[in-house]
């Protein structure tokens, strides 16, 4: 018999529409992206306008996600996905795994003057690396994902799983509480 489970942390919640972008594979070729190295990252936009710092951000925490978490509403979200399914095998319990993480960001749409777009450009740097943190957290622990299928049972190995999901969830809630929801890090606009 094979199971399938799927285990989804979403850090917040989509609010308005979004727009699906391509997944970030040419940007794996930049050394200084944050999200180098994090395979199967998609990256999913809210649209924001205004011509100054202060309409922005109105435009940008009327159309903001909302974290269930904690019902606050987050300028950034990371959605991260394990898949996994498993069967009994002859040896034990064999198990496939697959990380998957989509992030949601803002994006300034209309013109606006140069500082305030080097403004917006400093912010946005400083919010993809704090929602790369949040997908590092979780894919950091795949090697741990795959050794839970080893040499046990499926039922124990799914409790494993489950246990280490579990731990995800708290690490990537404590990264928030840490950074402030990116704050600390800079991620602050205006």
């Amino acid at each position: 018999m094979t199971f399938h489970r799927t285990s989804k942390l979403s850090v917040g919640m989509l609010c308005g529409l979004m727009l699906l972008s391509p997944p970030a594979s040419s940007a794996f070729a930049r050394s200084n992206d944050p999200f180098a190295g994090i395979p199967n990252i998609t990256f999913q936009y809210y649209d924001v306008s205004g011509r100054d710092p202060r309409s922005i951000r109105a435009s940008m925490n009327a159309e903001r996600p909302t974290d269930p978490h904690d019902g606050k509403p987050d300028d950034a979200v990371t959605v991260w996905t394990y898949h996994w399914s498993y069967r009994d095998g002859p040896e034990g319990c064999e198990g496939k795994v697959r990380f998957t993480a989509r992030v949601i960001l803002p994006r300034l749409r209309g013109r606006v003057s140069a500082v305030v777009a080097a403004r917006w450009r400093a912010y946005m740097a400083r919010l993809r690396i704090h929602e790369a943190g949040h997908a590092r957290i979780a894919y950091a622990r795949m090697g741990e994902i795959k050794d839970a299928f080893r040499d046990v049972s499926c039922t124990a190995a799914d409790r494993r799983v489950t246990a280490i999901l579990d731990e995800i969830r708290r690490n990537n809630a404590e990264y928030d509480d840490k950074t402030d929801h990116g704050m600390r890090q800079g991620a602050v606009f205006p």
